[in-house]
């Protein structure tokens, strides 16, 4: 059956080394994906720990798989030295899952196909219910990974008036993270959690500026984390443009010098404002949309409160895997990053 020992090993390392590497993979696998008996042991007692929200690294999950009496059946402590020393990079997590998963599907690929083969020969069962069958078996495996909880209206009404009640008490306009520009979070109500919003227009028309003006605000004046990705320019650059923005200065004489001697003042105190505002910066000029999620996650492990991401601009990231036409590009981004976002 297809397997890759390996990149088991390299996964459940990975778990041990890294708290973002373990959320992910414990988000992204199962315990069946695992091939080893021992291996799918090891991934359920990580998993249960991160679901408890406890610490995962090699001296408490030994600890925790001995309180199970799990330790022996494991190998102990020479089987948790081997998981990490089969990790050169905790990096490569993803990729590493991925090739675990992969083996997982193509093993029950053989399974479904097995069980296709026999509904084949069950002549005495009907023609359409052994379609149905074989269809719903091929479907399990498609949907793999990206298990769907349907919700009941009923289950989510409480939260949703809860929610209206305290916006009615609140007496707020703006209910998301207020942009800085009032007719826009009047019409808006602000930035809503898990939305994405698109700011398109031609070349040279104002895009970065307004985005870096709305992270300036969100920011400093809301004191909210605002994590931001710039493919195009470097941070340095984005620098001079907050900078010019805070102080009201011309980004142009800024940049060759020729402003006023008393703009000194102005430009210290908006570097003072700019330095204390939890503005970070991701000046990466390649950026894949795999990349994007895995640091997105990771920021957002160490600032719970994060306000904003945004990414200049959306045509310079890539994609994982080939399409046909720029469009269709767009359109994946666009969908990952939806996803991100919620």
């Amino acid at each position: 059956m297809p397997h890759n020992l390996d990149a088991e090993r390299a996964v459940l390392g990975s778990c041990l080394l890294d708290k973002d590497a373990a959320l992910y993979v414990v988000e992204t696998l199962r315990k069946e994906d695992f091939y080893d008996a021992v291996h799918q042991l090891a991934f359920e007692v990580i998993a249960d720990m991160m679901q408890k929200d406890k610490a995962v690294d090699p001296l408490t999950f030994m600890e925790e798989a001995k309180k199970r009496g799990l330790l022996e059946r494991l190998g102990g402590q020479p089987f948790v030295a081997s998981l990490i020393d089969t990790v050169p990079t905790t990096a490569n997590v993803e990729y590493h899952a991925r090739i675990v998963r992969d083996k997982s599907v193509h093993r029950k690929m053989i399974q479904v196909g097995t069980y296709i083969t026999k509904l084949g020969y069950a002549e005495e069962v009907e023609v359409d219910e052994v379609l149905d069958e074989a269809e719903r078996a091929v479907f399990d495996v498609a949907t793999h990974g990206n298990l769907v909880v349907f919700k009941r209206i009923g289950d989510i009404l409480n939260a949703t008036f809860r929610y209206l009640e305290e916006q009615f008490y609140m007496g707020k306009v703006v209910t998301g993270i207020p942009s800085g520009y009032i007719d826009f979070d009047r019409i808006t109500g602000g930035f809503q959690p898990g939305s994405l919003t698109i700011l398109a227009a031609r070349p040279s028309m104002g895009k970065t500026a307004l985005a870096l003006n709305i992270a300036q605000h969100v920011a400093i004046e809301q004191k909210t984390p605002v994590l931001i990705f710039s493919l195009e320019m470097g941070a340095e650059q984005l620098l001079q443009r907050l900078l010019a923005a805070e102080a009201r200065v011309n980004i142009h004489d800024m940049r060759t010098g020729t402003f006023p001697q008393g703009d000194w003042d102005i430009l210290s105190d908006a570097a003072g404002k700019l330095a204390t505002a939890p503005i970070y910066i991701d000046d990466s000029s390649f950026l894949s949309t795999l990349d994007l999620r895995a640091r997105a996650r990771r920021f957002k492990a160490q600032h719970d409160n994060l306000g904003l991401i945004i990414v200049d601009y959306l045509q310079l990231m890539s994609l994982a895997r080939r399409v046909e036409n720029k469009q269709q590009e767009v359109a994946e981004i666009s969908r990952s990053l939806k996803g991100v976002a919620r």
